[in-house]
């Protein structure tokens, strides 16, 4: 899961954004160890990675050239929780053809402000 303050579902989505701007060539190592929460789970092709997985893959891995976000939606889960779901496409500069994925986050408000 990852954190949000104040709840607000502008928030989680840019916090969305800013997420995959950092894995096009920002700090995603930086960016996610800000906002994983202690106990989160990152469901990948095949693997299900725990937060200290998910930071080490990204160390030294080739960054994303671009990614287009489409088809985006909220759903409320409870008090302070939501699904951010999106298609996201994204290439690499080695890549020849796109990766094209469902994604869906899970945001929980820390409620600080």
């Amino acid at each position: 899961m990852q954190r949000t303050r104040g709840g607000k579902t502008d928030e989680q989505r840019k916090l969305e954004e800013v997420g995959w701007h950092s894995l096009c060539g920002g700090d995603p190592v930086t960016h996610y160890d800000a906002v994983l929460t202690e106990d989160a789970l990152i469901i990948v092709p095949g693997a299900a990675l725990d937060r200290q997985a998910v930071l080490q893959s990204w160390t030294g891995v080739e960054l994303w050239q671009d990614v287009q976000l489409t088809d985006r939606a909220v759903q409320e889960l409870g008090t302070g929780v939501a699904a951010l779901v999106h298609r996201a496409t994204a290439r690499r500069a080695s890549d020849a053809e796109p990766h094209r994925a469902i994604m869906t986050g899970v945001y929980t408000h820390s409620g600080e402000s």
